[in-house]
């Protein structure tokens, strides 16, 4: 056996190495996302992929960015808040108002005059 190095040895892997996605998921996530996750993720705009030929290549660096970003992200999401009473009793207001001025501005109908013909009575003898 010769000492060199086989020509299909995997270099050292660093952080601007390329890896596939489904490696990116088995070393990074240890298996616990999938690819399609990692695409999701690009189409959002959150992680940098590359294509060579028809594969998807990103690296660890891009991978840990992602992940950055994805973590500022969340505290400055805006908390949900329930209306405080002013807030709900303004709404109904406003609601009552609109209300109103639909029913003013709605056209009177008034309904047709229906002349009854009177039954006619016949004994069951």
């Amino acid at each position: 056996m010769s000492d060199r190095p086989s020509r299909f040895a995997r270099p050292e892997l660093t952080e601007e190495t390329p890896i596939t996605l489904q490696e990116a998921c088995d070393l990074y996530f240890r298996g616990i996302i999938t690819e399609v996750s990692l695409r999701a993720e690009h189409a959002r705009g959150m992680l940098t992929i590359f294509r060579v030929g028809r594969q998807d290549f990103t690296t660890l660096r891009f991978v840990r960015e992602m992940q950055e970003r994805k973590c500022r992200a969340n505290p400055e999401a805006p908390a949900a808040r329930s209306p405080s009473a002013a807030e709900r009793e303004a709404a109904c207001a406003a609601l009552r108002a609109t209300i109103q001025r639909m029913k003013n501005s709605a056209p009177r109908i008034r309904p047709r005059k229906i002349k009854l013909q009177p039954r006619s009575t016949q004994s069951s003898e």
